[in-house]
């Protein structure tokens, strides 16, 4: 049974829920589930609870919250981080709307002079579109991130190649290549690949950063690459497109483009599809790098150049890829004929994702787009406030974004 001040409260936060149409979760250390059970003494509470964590062990925590193991060893069971990852960890396991997390210092023995007796972190998690975290590295971040587990590869313009776990924004390694880097890194294998501003081709080791090989020199890389089927294609500033042995970086043939080429290119059924500052597409054949077809980026105004930074994205038969007068083009991937063009806030330097039937992308004005991949029309617009070069990556239903103030974004 519970007070009657307890049970006013309980009422208030289940009404407040049932007419946001919330379900609630909670994750509970000190506590041991007072809070779901004085929740689940009202009755019709079903409607909003869904589930209640009690995780007093340590290993609780870790096992059924993801609470990471090195939280719990640099600050401990009762402190803000752990309190914050409990309610995360709650948020993706329940599927819920709304989470709270309790862990604290219930006594009456068990405290100090840090941790005093009564000390207790609460935090909470929503569906609601609030920042999760941010990591801050020391210069511009431009390259998209790549997600393998839980494992987050970020590079900057600081002369670092990151190593970030992406549950909490902890750093796990980072590795110095002595020059900027504007491209996003591969993972394959266990493995860490990614081109050079100084000309080299490199793969590292996931698990601590160690340098593997690189390659010989190529030609300057700022654009990211490509694998399929054990060969990477990468563009250089030089104009050349690369196909090379992903297993030793030998090259199997090279295409004139012609242009410096940051695009990331895109293979699709037997082609390869990239584009450059020039404001040209290419299509080339897989097979031995023919040139197929091209076509050339208008529109846009005095001001604003034609050049694509931005990687095509290629699917149901039509490439897809952003130009930095402003556009993002629909062109047929046979033909490369326009289908559809939509104009976005401003210059559009990074890729866009295609999920669920919609295009995904920022632009240098600080705008991220939704679009329709069907038909080019907005869905939806969101205003981060800087300058996004980097192209968003997605998963479980969050988008990882790098802008150029150096912040790492997190956003649902």
């Amino acid at each position: 049974m519970i007070d009657a001040e307890t049970r006013a409260l309980s009422v208030r936060v289940l009404d407040a829920c049932r007419v946001r149409r919330w379900t609630v979760a909670t994750a509970e250390s000190c506590t041991g589930g007072l809070v779901a059970g004085a929740l689940t003494e009202i009755a019709g509470s079903s409607d909003v609870v869904d589930r209640g964590f009690v995780t007093y062990s340590n290993a609780a925590k870790m096992a059924m919250l993801g609470v990471p193991e090195a939280a719990l060893a640099a600050h401990g069971a009762v402190s803000k981080p752990t309190a914050e990852a409990m309610a995360r960890g709650a948020l993706e396991r329940a599927g819920v709307d709304l989470t709270v997390a309790i862990t604290g210092v219930a006594g009456p023995a068990g405290g100090s002079a840090e941790k005093p007796v009564g000390l207790v972190h609460f935090a909470a998690a929503a569906k609601d579109g609030r920042l999760i975290w941010t990591y801050k590295t020391e210069d511009s971040l431009k390259a998209t991130p790549t997600i393998v587990g839980n494992r987050l590869i970020a590079s900057g313009l600081d002369h670092y190649i990151y190593c970030i776990d992406a549950r909490d924004g902890t750093l796990i390694w980072k590795y110095k290549t002595g020059f900027e880097v504007d491209c996003s890194a591969a993972v394959i294998n266990n493995r860490v690949y990614f081109g050079g501003e100084d000309g080299f081709f490199y793969s590292l080791n996931l698990d601590d950063g160690a340098l593997i090989y690189k390659t010989e020199r190529l030609g300057s890389m700022e654009g990211s690459f490509s694998v399929v089927d054990d060969r990477a294609y990468i563009g250089t500033e030089q104009g050349d497109l690369y196909c090379l042995n992903l297993s030793d970086g030998s090259t199997v043939w090279k295409a004139r483009i012609g242009a410096d080429s940051d695009s990331t290119p895109a293979v699709y059924e037997g082609k390869v599809y990239t584009a450059a500052e020039n404001g040209v597409v290419y299509c080339f054949r897989q097979s031995d790098g023919e040139l197929l077809w091209k076509y050339q980026a208008t529109g846009g105004t005095l001001k604003e150049k034609s050049g694509m930074w931005a990687s095509p994205i290629v699917a149901h038969g039509r490439v897809h890829i952003g130009s930095s007068n402003g556009y993002l083009y629909c062109l047929s991937a046979d033909k490369g004929e326009v289908v559809w063009k939509y104009k976005a806030k401003a210059a559009i330097w990074g890729t866009s994702p295609l999920v669920d039937g919609r295009l995904i992308f920022g632009d240098k004005a600080g705008w991220i787009h939704s679009i329709s991949a069907n038909n080019g029309e907005a869905i939806s617009e969101l205003k981060i406030g800087d300058n996004i070069n980097a192209t968003p990556a997605i998963l479980g239903g969050r988008i990882y974004i790098g802008a150029f103030n150096g912040k790492l974004y997190c956003l649902k």
